[in-house]
């Protein structure tokens, strides 16, 4: 699989479009790694830098994931793919199985952050919290 940086701004309109049948946050903690469908969320500028704002529940164990680790991949899907993996990662918990391997996802490795992408959602951001706030 080839890399490629890209300008978020670039594939903005497609990110957006892509939240509403959905995409997926994937978190890491030591060798755990775990993706949630998620729907809600938001691309922008903040402190001249780009950010991706998810609304992500207390109770989700990705919550827990993120509060431990503080990064996370963005992973979009692009073209043709299974939406399986929205249906598996959207409706079960992490905490109870491993949603990667019921899936059939392929991790790849992460250029600057500890979480990897998904193969078969390949437009990636990698991102790290930058701030958070209750709901």
């Amino acid at each position: 699989m080839t890399k490629k940086k890209i300008d978020f701004r670039d594939y903005a309109g497609d990110i957006i479009k892509a939240l509403q049948p959905g995409i997926l946050i994937t978190t890491k903690v030591g060798d755990k790694v775990n993706s949630m469908t998620i729907g809600w969320g938001t691309l922008g500028i903040i402190w001249e830098r780009p950010v991706f704002v998810a609304y992500v529940r207390q109770q989700r164990y990705t919550r827990e994931m993120l509060d431990e680790c503080r990064e996370f991949t963005i992973n979009v899907p692009v073209g043709n793919f299974s939406r399986k993996i929205l249906g598996i990662c959207g409706s079960k918990s992490g905490r109870d199985m491993d949603k990667i391997e019921a899936a059939g996802l392929t991790l790849v490795e992460p250029e600057v952050i500890s979480v990897p992408g998904i193969k078969e959602l390949p437009l990636t951001l990698e991102c790290r919290v930058l701030y958070r706030q209750e709901q």
